[in-house]
């Protein structure tokens, strides 16, 4: 079996890392990826902060009403 694993395959395993779907040999291998390599736990890093501001966009409010999108957009750019 192969020891280390390349940037590439860490990457495929985040994923199933976070869920906790990676099975135990492949979980200990991406541990010690990131044991060695600051940019695939920088990516980590990131990879978490996105999906919790996707937990919190699914926790929005409703949508606006469109005369208030409207007006931002007109705020934004007065020349339309």
């Amino acid at each position: 079996m192969k020891v280390l694993l390349t940037c590439r395959e860490a990457i495929d395993f985040i994923g199933r890392f976070l869920s906790g779907d990676l099975p135990e040999p492949e979980r200990r291998r991406f541990r010690w990826h990131l044991r060695l390599c600051r940019s695939c736990r920088a990516y980590l890093r990131t990879y978490r902060a996105t999906l919790a501001l996707e937990a919190g966009i699914r926790e929005a409010p409703a949508p606006l009403p469109d005369d208030l999108v409207l007006a931002i957009l007109r705020a934004r750019n007065p020349s339309r």
